[in-house]
């Protein structure tokens, strides 16, 4: 254990209810909850819920036009479930959400016609890959795979033949992006269609959590896409993977890992809860799972064992430091604001203190991971470099809250003007 470990350990590790009180905050609200069952319900409870939610935003077309949180994604999904539920949405809204389908439909097609190659010519280059998230869950658990939205395709890969993907990669027409925070288990590309992707050597984003790939691959299974074939993770590893990713992304805000999860519970009856329960504990997201399946119980009627629910609240009662700076670090990139992620952490004394220890002092693991090194003698840089760097980006903040403040102020004046 690091010095830094052991300085944080003391208050970190012997309580996980503030750390589950903040993961709450980050729940859905009731107009979200209220789209999601409009969205996967059925009959009259899905009507229900769409006359509920178009009367909680007044005008819903206005409502997805304005959304800057990624919810038109969902679109699709709405005007599937307004068809298949004859539900009388008005003429315009009805419209609108057709030609949102109607879109994805192609998109899907071209998406399709891409992964194929890419999935031809890596296995051709003798690379195995595994499929993960929403390309992998729209074509084995949803009921029409066109309606679910996506934009990129994400494969798991060996860290010995990531050179070789990405040279397979670039002789397709892939571009890679430049390199971000994790890039030596994460390196995204761009096709020149537009359509992303990712090569993971690790399940997970954040280096807190770790999901063993061996496993994964013992219990990863073939499916066929179009006319190719490829593996993708079993249903109960995939669970898990839905729910540990959903609490960091910065892409939770559009609510389609909600949709993945309730999809995959729904076509997946006889899960092996024992492995879900046992995998989310190694891989250290006990606490992420215990309160994401909660809430789907509680607001889309998913079932989930109650034995279940308890094994996983009872196993992350007691969080080690890896696991409690890993949701710290969740908060802060599914917020994308230190100021933000930080209001999580209100009402709760030790757990802001530890946040604000993870501001100036995370541990050496994740200082490598945030600046792409494996050099230690760069690491007393780094932890000088921190302050310095939340000092700036505060000063840049209060001056651009200022010169909003003023642009504010002048415009209101221009208008007195005119008014004169």
């Amino acid at each position: 254990m690091t010095v830094v470990e052991s300085f944080m350990l003391a208050t970190s590790s012997d309580n996980a209810l503030p750390y589950e009180a903040a993961l709450l905050r980050n729940l859905p609200g009731r107009v979200e909850q209220l789209l999601l069952a409009a969205c996967l319900g059925e009959g009259e409870g899905a009507a229900r819920a769409w006359r509920d939610f178009a009367a909680a935003v007044g005008d819903p077309k206005g409502y997805f036009e304005a959304d800057q949180s990624g919810l038109k994604g969902l679109l699709p999904l709405v005007g599937a479930s307004l068809m298949r539920n004859r539900i009388d949405a008005g003429k315009v809204f009805q419209t609108y959400a057709r030609v949102a389908l109607v879109r994805e439909e192609l998109r899907g097609r071209i998406c399709g016609e891409i992964l194929s190659s890419v999935l031809e010519a890596l296995n051709a280059a003798g690379i195995a890959t595994v499929l993960l998230k929403g390309t992998a869950l729209s074509a084995t658990v949803y009921p029409q795979p066109s309606a679910r939205h996506n934009h990129a395709i994400d494969l798991l890969v060996d860290d010995a033949q990531m050179d070789a993907a990405d040279a397979v990669l670039k002789a397709l027409q892939f571009a890679a992006c430049p390199r971000s925070a994790g890039a030596a288990s994460h390196q995204d590309y761009r096709h020149w269609t537009g359509l992303a992707l990712g090569l993971h050597t690790r399940p997970f984003y954040l280096p807190n959590f770790e999901m063993p790939r061996d496993e994964i691959l013992a219990r990863a299974h073939s499916v066929r896409i179009r006319s190719t074939t490829v593996r993708v993770m079993s249903p109960e590893h995939s669970l898990v993977h839905i729910c540990g990713h959903a609490t960091y992304s910065r892409s939770r805000t559009n609510l389609r890992w909600a949709c993945d999860a309730f999809y995959l519970l729904q076509r997946n009856p006889g899960l092996e809860w024992q492995l879900i329960v046992r995998s989310a504990e190694d891989a250290r997201v006990a606490l992420q799972l215990y309160v994401l399946l909660r809430w789907l119980k509680a607001s889309l009627d998913v079932s989930i064992p109650e034995a279940a629910l308890a094994q996983l609240r009872d196993r992350s009662r007691g969080l080690d430091f890896v696991a409690a700076e890993g949701i710290l670090a969740s908060l802060v990139h599914t917020q994308m604001s230190w100021a933000r992620a930080l209001e999580c952490c209100r009402g709760e004394r030790r757990m802001v203190l530890n946040f604000l220890k993870f501001g100036a002092l995370p541990s050496p693991r994740y200082l490598r991971w945030r600046y792409n090194s494996d050099r230690n003698w760069r690491l007393p840089l780094y932890y000088l470099r921190r302050p310095v760097q939340f000092g700036m980006n505060f000063a840049r903040r209060q001056l651009l809250r200022v010169g909003r403040l003023d642009v504010a102020g002048f415009n209101l004046l221009a208008k007195e003007d005119v008014a004169r």
